[in-house]
């Protein structure tokens, strides 16, 4: 269990003295049950997460590997703190996941070494430069076939308009998740 307990934010946010519950930055449990559905309904081998927070998604991600009986998640939280915490939740799955610190643009090429992705759910910097960078990242260590999840597309409107025209939309969850696959 995570306590609920206000915590520094990342300095990288510039936002001095800030600070953030995990109940703030957590996804919904609505939410978090689509993403293990469609781990589990996907069975991919790869999967990654830009943005770990305190593990929440990560813990439902990596269920649905469970589920499917294979595949790896390489998580990724800029926020060193926050990362150990995840670590301490995501425990008992570690067969299925790694937490990085450090930025998902910056660490994701040496965690994949070589492996393409075939799942990937982006929920760290929600603004539309942060989220296209992401996307950027994704696009280049692909599996043939990606789906891409964005969370908060709200808050992102011009990323997500660039990223839904330039893939195929599959949903859009709450007027929250945004969902896409890439082929070809």
């Amino acid at each position: 269990m995570i306590s609920d307990e206000p915590r520094p934010l990342w300095e990288g946010y510039g936002q001095p003295g800030a600070t953030r519950r995990p109940s703030e930055v957590c996804v919904t449990e609505r939410i978090g049950e689509a993403l293990a559905l469609a781990v589990a309904l996907m069975r991919p081998r790869v999967v990654v997460e830009a943005g770990t927070g305190f593990g929440v998604s990560a813990g439902h991600l990596t269920a649905g590997l469970e589920r499917s009986g294979r595949g790896h998640l390489y998580t990724f939280e800029a926020h060193e703190a926050w990362a150990r915490e995840a670590r301490r939740y995501l425990d008992e799955h570690r067969h299925r996941v790694t937490v990085l610190v450090g930025r998902f643009e910056e660490r994701l090429s040496d965690a994949l070494a070589g492996r393409t992705i075939d799942l990937a759910f982006l929920d760290a910097i929600h603004a539309d430069d942060a989220v296209r960078g992401q996307w950027c990242a994704v696009m280049a260590h692909r599996s043939p076939r990606v789906v891409v999840a964005i969370d908060d597309v709200q808050a992102v409107p011009g990323a997500w308009q660039e990223i839904a025209g330039a893939s195929r939309p599959l949903a859009v969850i709450d007027g929250r998740l945004g969902i896409v696959e890439v082929t070809g």
